[in-house]
């Protein structure tokens, strides 16, 4: 039987007045989520001078070095404990498997994935798609309109998946290259920025390259019908009782570092290939105890044996090679769909979608620890901190302070334009007016094109687009329903509207912002117009 997972020592704290971000209060965020940089990789990069753009935005008081992940370092069990300050006890999602060992019942990575989507923004979501191989610098363009976003909406979240794509793909080498383009587009973005506006750049993990190994078919060969299932790093067994002579063997037969079972009553055994260890709970705190050699290395630090609680945990050993790890194993067991043994496979990446020269997947720094860079008002607590565990960073701010806060409408618009058809001048106007969020109506009118009136809904969103879907009536010699589509691209002050109407040709508008309020158009290669936006 699981035990009751004890609390957090990261909680949320009291809302105090001009401490923390409300959906009342004038508090902004941009988070943003730079995939699978480990702490080495961006503190080597750092100090040869390869990303100057966020030294000079964050400074040195706001660049924490050693943050420290959840294990697994997955990203669907990372990404929304980390904006709620939840520990890993909390949720169901603790891989890229989720199994119900009560029901025997399992998610596949499919169904992870899409749990892990619905958790993002609806217009972060696009993110996704920049993350493919060779988007990087549309990912880029998308950072440069963040700004705008946190303008309007208040809370941003924008994910930059390509570093962790890279480095699945093709390496480290890779992966440094996409860190410093990523600093370059940051550079343009953060120039837009107003002060007050709290930014926090965070690695959800990092990344272990190398020789990829299969691990799913290697406890498949090994285990055989003694598994009920198993999705890394959980293991489940047909028999429980079995769990630590089989995570002896998976030690000593397989490629696994580590594997742990819960033993009795608050205590967690590891076995190594040469040592067994546990950690042993007691109240909030754990004594970590070993035989023959020491595998995680802690008697180096000064550690001899005494029972300490998790901020002394994270002092101890955050630049350890095995940062953090007492707590994080305690934490994971604590989970009610825990796996009867939990394996570790440190510094060796396991075989996946993509995955051909890195993975995350381990307990070591490589994967564990990760950079974490803050600066604003209301994350000024953590300035000059040389560690931070990841569900600190926003532990002060509720959950609430995170949700969008959506505008109760778009902005009203009205525009003319003006073109010369070779018998003289014609004018056309079109006027919208918008009665709710993601929702517009409109009437068009001109001396030399039919009047029509619709009404459409934004039914995609990103950083960079929106695509409108609607329908309406046009007015010619009689009257005639049309459906159309309405597919908006910006990139700063440009941009372009392509509309595709059953009603007529396909119309073009590119645009160039002067201002928040007022766009002059170039449509069709033939009009001049101008548009005031309130």
């Amino acid at each position: 039987m699981r035990r009751s997972p004890r609390p957090t020592p990261v909680s949320k704290q009291p809302l105090v007045p001009g401490e923390t971000g409300t959906p009342g209060d004038s508090a902004r965020y941009l988070l943003i989520h730079l995939d699978g940089v480990s702490s080495a990789v961006f503190r080597s990069e750092l100090d040869a001078g390869n990303l100057e753009n966020l030294r000079d935005f964050f400074s040195n008081e706001g660049i924490i070095g050693h943050g420290v992940t959840y294990y697994p370092p997955f990203t669907s069990a990372v990404v929304k404990r980390m904006r709620n300050a939840q520990p890993i006890h909390d949720g169901e999602v603790i891989g890229w498997g989720v199994y119900d060992p009560v029901q025997e019942k399992n998610e596949g990575r499919a169904r992870v994935l899409l749990r892990y989507a619905r958790t993002v923004p609806r217009r972060a979501r696009g993110n996704f798609f920049l993350g493919f191989p060779f988007m990087d610098h549309v990912a880029g363009l998308a950072l440069w309109n963040a700004a705008d976003m946190v303008e309007t909406y208040g809370i941003t979240e924008y994910y930059w998946f390509g570093t962790d794509t890279a480095g699945h793909i093709w390496g480290e080498s890779a992966q440094r290259r996409n860190l410093r383009r990523f600093d370059r587009y940051f550079r343009s973005m953060a120039a837009r920025l107003p002060e007050d506006v709290n930014v926090v750049v965070y690695a959800d993990h990092g990344m272990s390259f190398g020789e990829v190994l299969d691990y799913d078919q290697e406890v498949a060969d090994r285990l055989g019908e003694r598994a009920r299932h198993y999705a890394y790093p959980h293991v489940y067994l047909r028999d429980p009782g079995e769990r630590g002579d089989i995570a002896r063997e998976l030690v000593r037969y397989t490629w696994q570092d580590f594997a742990f079972y819960e033993a009795g009553p608050e205590r967690i055994v590891g076995h190594g290939s040469e040592a067994w260890f546990s950690f042993q709970r007691e109240g909030d705190q754990i004594r970590y105890e070993h035989d023959g050699s020491d595998p995680l290395g802690y008697r180096a630090l000064g550690y001899e044996g005494e029972y300490l609680d998790s901020d002394a945990w994270l002092a101890l050993t955050h630049q350890a090679e095995y940062p953090y790890a007492p707590v994080r194993i305690v934490e994971l067991f604590d989970n009610p769909s825990v796996g009867d043994v939990v394996v570790a496979l440190n510094d060796k990446p396991k075989a996946g979608p993509w995955v051909y020269a890195g993975n995350h997947q381990g307990l070591s720094a490589a994967d564990m620890s990760i950079p974490v860079l803050v600066r604003g008002p209301e994350l000024e607590h953590l300035y000059g901190r040389d560690y931070v565990r990841i569900e600190e960073i926003l532990a002060r701010a509720s959950p609430e302070s995170f949700e969008p806060r959506t505008p109760s409408r778009e902005l009203h618009s009205a525009a003319v334009s003006v073109r010369d058809d070779g018998d003289g001048l014609t004018s056309e106007a079109e006027f919208t007016f918008s009665p709710g969020y993601r929702w517009q109506t409109g009437l068009e009118v001109g001396s030399a094109v039919a009047s029509q009136g619709w009404v459409s809904v934004d039914f995609l969103s990103g950083y960079l687009s929106r695509l409108w879907i609607g329908a309406g009536v046009r007015e010619d010699r009689d009257q005639r329903l049309f459906a159309r589509l309405d597919y908006e691209f910006r990139v700063r002050r440009l941009g372009l509207d392509l509309r595709i109407s059953t009603a007529d040709s396909t119309r073009l508008d590119l645009f160039y912002r002067l201002n928040s309020h007022i766009d002059v158009k170039l449509r069709d290669f033939e009009a001049l117009g101008i548009r005031t936006r309130f």
